[in-house]
């Protein structure tokens, strides 16, 4: 089972995530109460940085997924490995090719990660044929489809999964 901390001011994201990781078969342990954060944990999603701010102390995590479109002028001093995602292209993940209303986008990792099974993930784009209501969504499936890839999953099952 996988614990991951998630700092967002909207719900929807936090929802769509946990839908997205039950698709994929992932187990989570998704931690709600971010006021009782000690200890470390496998994943921290930062989709708001604003959130975090008051948050700095008491835990750790391996890997820090980190939303540059909605950081906001924060001050984050964590330490593990950050992979950043947005719709930016200089970001570690990002997505190209969305059509919302056809319901696909392309899912692009734009730079080799550790994995969790002592492999690398390689930069790839993975086409997903699925719709998503708003960028809360998107979001979501940028963060949901990195965490597959750093536990072991491959882009074909992420695919089968989603498509």
């Amino acid at each position: 089972m996988k614990n991951i901390v998630v700092f967002d001011g909207n719900r929807k994201f936090k929802a769509y995530l946990k839908s997205q990781l039950d698709l994929l078969r992932i187990s989570w342990d998704i931690k709600d109460n971010p006021n009782k954060l000690y200890g470390t944990y496998d994943y921290v999603v930062i989709n708001n940085g604003g959130i975090i701010d008051k948050y700095k102390e008491g835990f750790s995590s391996k890997y820090i997924l980190l939303n540059m479109d909605l950081l906001e002028n924060s001050r984050i001093n964590l330490s593990g490995n950050i992979i950043t995602y947005g719709l930016g292209n200089r970001n570690t993940v990002t997505v190209s090719s969305m059509e919302k209303d056809n319901g696909s986008f392309v899912y692009c990792i734009q730079r080799a990660l550790s994995s969790n099974i002592d492999s690398i993930v390689q930069p790839e784009e993975i086409p997903i044929d699925r719709t998503f209501k708003d960028d809360y969504e998107l979001y979501s499936f940028m963060a949901t489809i990195t965490i597959a890839l750093i536990e072991g999953m491959d882009s074909y099952d992420i695919r089968k999964y989603f498509n």
